[in-house]
């Protein structure tokens, strides 16, 4: 690629700055602080998304509100390209225009789009924005240090890992071990067993070239027709306007007829006097003028200043006539337009029409909180489990306790029955001596005391334990109760799927397991997967900000669509009042002239 102008809008300290480059090395020379690492920045930025946030507010221009530029380049195909780029507040927002320089085409929806902007670069050059942005640069301290053989060594090592890799740090093994991975991700397109990225863009791409070449056909039919109707509509335009010129010009010849009988008249009265000088006939003469004076003698009664007012009303009407031609042409054309603008809407599915911009924002919150609750569920359950094998433990451990405290009770009642009963027969009897049952008492009352203390203590691990568990549940029911509401708040929009019925389901109490709350919340999880799936499906789309987009492209075009539809009809009405007038004015002309001419009501 080679840069042929660099022209900036507004970035940084830079403002209405436009650098031609010649087809050589360029050497751009300028003081400290005045722009040269902006410059720097700013390529890049127009090229690809601007996503730093920092760098955003950094380059922010100081004075004034245009953010942006362009760059004029060309591949190394010879293909000439202008790029315009408008920065907004977030990176969806900036406006991004590719035109082709030789024809002016805006070629941008030609490539590949993130949700970050176009990467028309990044498939023009094949290099990521970390690549490009990887060109080496020897700063000034650097050119001069350029001569230490260590530093030599460092720019030599730059600058193969950029002719090998794109990047300044990056080396041979890393590079294969990358090409490598991305290998084993693309995969091939012929493959057994399992579906590659490559075999499913291979596929995709076999079924676009079908879908295009019928489209094709299918838009050159439709050409066809519509240069056919055009061309039917513009003869009847014409045989209309030609119609209306003709009947303009009979109005108007019999307007002027008038002034051309007068005219005449004047020339028979001069050619009377001519021929009486000539000594023609008396008897023929008369008889001639009195034929023309009985033709002419109703036009005596149309003063000139009458005939200046006919002629004012007359070209009313022809401009009247001429504004109408204009507004029923400037209605053909919307009507054309509004035409395709139909065609575009009954194209988009027919899901935006019941959508809002509020309820796909919605959507996608509900997206975010499933997301987060099965983050949530996952680390609950692994407290809850936890919790529930330290509970185990502990009612493992209390069966000793109280065992324990059962046989140091029974020494001790054993011990002390034999004291109370002390009797040196009894004692001989038993062949306990008096100091074994002494101990056996003290020894049996300390094992009860001992387990006694272990086994409460035991049992408040466990009453904590349970609390723990118990707080678990609660939050997990909180999230899920949240969820719940927000899955059915959408219940309008997924009951406009076909098949799909809201669980069946007890509300979230309270009083409810752990389980319990686990199965109540996934039954609503699936109905919302299920529902989203149909809604992408309806909607022709992959995801919710690609929603978003048609329904705001869709909203875009219904406003269109009615602003036409308002244009067309004060068209149409100011047509109507135009022709209205006309009828007016033409009826002031046949009561100006039906009294001396009768025959005028037929005419006009």
């Amino acid at each position: 690629m080679r840069l042929s102008e660099i022209y900036v809008l507004g970035f940084g300290c830079l403002r209405d700055v436009r650098i031609r480059l010649g087809e050589r090395l360029n050497l751009i020379l300028a003081p400290n602080d005045e722009g040269k690492t902006t410059l720097q920045h700013f390529i890049p930025a127009i090229l690809y998304p601007f996503t730093a946030t920092a760098l955003r507010r950094r380059f922010k221009p100081w004075r004034g509100e245009d953010y942006g530029g362009s760059l004029a380049y060309q591949l190394a195909n010879g293909r000439k390209f202008l790029v315009k780029k408008v920065i907004k507040d977030t990176p969806r927002k900036d406006m991004v225009r590719l035109f082709e320089e030789l024809s002016g085409e805006d070629v941008t929806s030609r490539y590949r789009t993130s949700t970050k902007g176009p990467l028309f670069a990044e498939e023009q050059l094949n290099m990521t924005k970390e690549s490009f942005e990887g060109i080496p640069v020897v700063r000034q301290l650097q050119v001069a240090e350029i001569g230490d053989d260590k530093v030599r060594k460092e720019v030599m090592e730059k600058i193969k890992s950029l002719v090998a890799t794109g990047q300044e740090r990056m080396g041979l093994e890393d590079a294969i071990g990358k090409l490598e991975r991305r290998l084993e991700e693309i995969g091939k397109t012929e493959t057994r067993g399992r579906e590659t990225e490559a075999a499913r863009a291979y596929n995709r791409v076999n079924d676009l070239r079908e879908e295009f070449k019928e489209l094709s056909k299918a838009h050159k039919d439709l050409e066809t027709v519509l240069e056919k109707i055009g061309t039917l509509k513009r003869k009847l335009q014409d045989c209309s306007r030609r119609e209306r010129e003709l009947d303009y010009k009979v109005r108007a010849a019999r307007a002027l007829d008038l002034r051309y009988k007068w005219k005449e008249a004047q020339a028979v009265r001069e050619a009377y006097e001519r021929k009486y000088g000539e000594k023609i006939p008396e008897k023929e003469l008369v008889g001639f003028l009195e034929n023309k004076r009985r033709a002419l003698i109703k036009y005596k009664m149309i003063s000139p200043q009458d005939l200046e007012k006919l002629r004012g009303l007359l070209e009313r009407v022809k401009n009247n006539d001429t504004r109408v031609d204009l507004l029923l042409k400037d209605v053909e054309r919307q009507d054309n337009d509004l035409k395709a603008l139909k065609t575009q809407i009954e194209a988009i599915p027919a899901l935006y029409s019941a959508l809002t911009l509020q309820e796909v924002r919605d959507l996608r919150k509900i997206e975010a909180a499933v997301t987060g609750f099965d983050i949530s569920l996952d680390r609950s359950r692994k407290d809850y489990e936890r919790n529930l094998r330290r509970l185990q433990r502990a009612r493992y451990n209390l069966r000793p306790a109280r065992l324990f405290f059962g046989v140091g009770l029974f020494l001790f009642l054993v011990s002390l029955i034999s004291f109370i009963l002390f009797r040196p027969g009894l004692i001989s009897q038993l062949r306990l001596p008096l100091e074994v049952a002494v101990a056996g008492l003290v020894l049996g009352a300390v094992a009860a005391v001992v387990s006694w203390s272990v086994a409460r203590r035991i049992k408040g691990n466990m009453g904590a334990i349970g609390e723990e568990m118990k707080d678990v549940t609660l939050g997990l029911l909180s999230q899920g109760r949240e969820l719940v509401d927000g899955i059915r708040g959408m219940k309008p929009i997924f009951e406009m799927m076909s098949g799909l019925e809201e669980p069946e389901t007890g509300r979230l109490a309270e009083d409810l397991g752990f389980e319990e709350v686990i199965d109540i919340t996934q039954a609503y999880m699936n109905y919302y997967r299920n529902s989203k799936a149909q809604l992408f499906e309806a909607g022709a789309c992959g995801d919710y900000d690609e929603m978003e987009d048609r329904l705001t492209r869709f909203q875009r075009l219904i406003a269109d669509r009615d602003r036409f539809l308002k244009d067309i009809g004060e068209r149409r009405s100011e047509a109507e009042r135009l022709e209205r007038e006309n009828e007016r004015l033409l009826e002031d002309i046949r009561k100006d002239l039906e009294g001396p001419f009768p025959e005028v009501r037929e005419g006009l």
